[in-house]
């Protein structure tokens, strides 16, 4: 019986991610007339079946060029003048067949079809950062943006950035260091709202799926509101020391201190004017104690204070109550204002 090349243990082999066995079974499946055969094979049959699909040139070229530095860095290893015993203008003539193959695979997005035969990229390997109320987190993503992501907050985004933006989805509190790419924006989806960058250092608070808050620490945003099947909606640009505050379909720009800004990446949540509602939003996301109002028009009283994340949520209470002239008590593990 002949053996075959798996495709899964091709990726591996590639990214140089197998064991030592796999990697002796894929090279001496490699070294063979039958295993290049079978590698051929497989490529053209991945080739024509790319060809059903239109991708853009910039996502081929990209691939290629993943696809060469990898051939080119086990070469080095191996000391090969050329891989696998295959002719290097085969294998160019072939790689453009490692966007269905390895775009599935080891970048991870697929290309399909709608019911109205229009093509769409989807992302398989999609990564899912989330934080508990009890920590903060701050990483890097493929592109190079820096990310701080809050208690009690979560961000979904693509392990690459494939196609001609870089889009990422918020719930909760981050503040996002952006790399600059003017050719590929970078796009925030927070409930409704859609915050666009080239590159910039901002802050966005997602109170709700409609109750959103950015502000810009440098460069400039797009802010809009997104509507399903109606498209997007510009509710302002915004540049250094400016903040837009969206609820109840209606979004209001201010001025904000950007060093309140970089403050919140340690820790100190800062509050101008925000309503006292909104404030416990943010708090909740913070400690391991519901926050509750017997009177719901305490709510909307505006609050303009600060508070550290490391406070007890006994502390906290009481400066909010103070601010907003009311009282608290503790109830069955419950904060209750009134």
């Amino acid at each position: 019986m002949r053996n075959k090349i798996d495709p899964l243990l091709l990726k591996r082999y590639f990214e140089g991610n197998c064991t030592a066995k796999e990697k002796d079974i894929v090279e001496q499946l490699l070294q063979t007339a039958e295993g290049r055969d079978q590698l051929q094979a497989l490529m053209q049959d991945r080739w024509e079946e790319s060809g059903r699909y239109k991708l853009p040139q910039e996502n081929i070229d990209e691939l290629k060029r993943e696809f060469w530095s990898r051939v080119t860095e086990i070469e080095r290893k191996e000391k090969r003048g050329k891989l696998i015993g295959m002719k290097r203008r085969d294998l160019l003539r072939y790689a453009a067949v490692l966007v269905p193959l390895f775009i599935m695979t080891w970048i991870g997005t697929v290309v399909f079809r709608d019911a109205n035969h229009n093509v769409k990229t989807a992302s398989l390997d999609t990564v899912t950062k989330e934080n508990s109320r009890l920590s903060r987190s701050t990483f890097t993503l493929s592109d190079g943006t820096t990310v701080h992501l809050g208690r009690g907050s979560k961000l979904k985004f693509p392990k690459m950035f494939p196609g001609s933006t870089r889009e990422v989805e918020l719930e909760g509190e981050a503040y996002f260091d952006v790399a600059k790419n003017a050719a590929k924006p970078f796009i925030i989806h927070a409930g409704l709202i859609d915050t666009k960058v080239l590159g910039t250092s901002f802050r966005i608070r997602s109170f709700d799926s409609s109750d959103i808050e950015v502000g810009v620490a440098t460069g400039k945003v797009e802010v809009a509101k997104s509507t399903p099947g109606s498209g997007s909606n510009v509710l302002a640009v915004l540049t250094q020391g400016m903040k837009v505050n969206y609820s109840s379909n209606n979004a209001i720009v201010s001025t904000v201190n950007t060093t309140e800004l970089e403050d919140w990446k340690t820790g100190l949540l800062s509050f101008e004017g925000t309503t006292t509602g909104n404030v416990v939003k943010v708090l909740q996301r913070s400690y391991d104690i519901e926050f509750e109002f017997k009177d719901p028009a305490l709510k909307s009283i505006p609050l303009t204070l600060s508070v550290r994340d490391t406070m007890s949520a006994d502390k906290v209470a009481r400066i909010l109550s103070l601010a907003g002239g009311f009282n608290y008590e503790k109830s069955d593990g419950r904060i209750v204002f009134y």
